[in-house]
């Protein structure tokens, strides 16, 4: 008859336990959150060292527009800046 080991289930049961109380609160992916919770994550999110990665070195955004828009963007207020500051002599 196989022994049984109380200790090893203890083990498992206790980090059962303990995942539970560290991810249970967790956002996951496809939760609705309000805007005040948006608002929050982000205040927090700007309050870390490093907030683009975990602590893995994974990244953990996403960018919301493509690299291309942006630049453009940059681009367009760069020309307006310098037609402020240089107008052109007529």
């Amino acid at each position: 008859m196989p022994r049984f080991f109380p200790d090893i289930l203890f083990v498992w049961n206790t980090f059962d336990e303990i995942y539970l109380l560290i991810f249970a609160g967790a956002i996951k992916f496809g939760d609705s959150l309000t805007m005040a919770e948006c608002s929050q994550l982000v205040a927090s999110l700007a309050a870390c060292a490093l907030p683009f990665q975990c602590a893995h070195g994974r990244p953990t955004c996403q960018p919301l527009l493509p690299l291309s828009a942006v630049r453009a963007l940059e681009k367009e207020r760069a020309e307006v800046r310098a037609a402020q500051y240089f107008p052109r002599a007529i």
